[in-house]
């Protein structure tokens, strides 16, 4: 079994750090960290995958992203996966919201 795919999944865990770390290390580009973090909660709920919600919502919520951002992301999310995605997007909007209630504490 390759490291990538362990069963006590540090394999993945390190998968993702090194992915990560590649993701810091290019440099500005031409989709901001915003969008960037959009279109990733965007996949990761057209895909089914509730495990990865939480960090593109956080990312968002970091760099600005409001909820009105989220419901039009998981509104066209829904509209183009059809009902299935329903469910998935409303628990990335609950995955969003502490984000940006932690936020709107610290800068109050």
């Amino acid at each position: 079994m390759s490291a990538a795919t362990s069963d006590d999944g540090t394999g993945v865990a390190a998968l993702l750090s090194r992915a990560m770390t590649l993701l810091r290390g290019r440099g500005p580009g031409a989709v901001s960290a915003r969008a960037e973090a959009g279109i990733a909660l965007g996949i990761f709920v057209a895909t089914g995958c509730d495990g990865g919600i939480v960090f593109p919502a956080g990312s968002g919520a970091r760099h600005g992203e409001s909820r009105v951002d989220i419901m039009e992301i998981m509104g066209m999310t829904t509209h183009m996966g059809n009902g299935p995605r329903a469910m998935p997007a409303a628990r990335a909007c609950e995955a969003f919201h502490p984000f940006t209630a932690k936020a709107a504490t610290t800068t109050s």
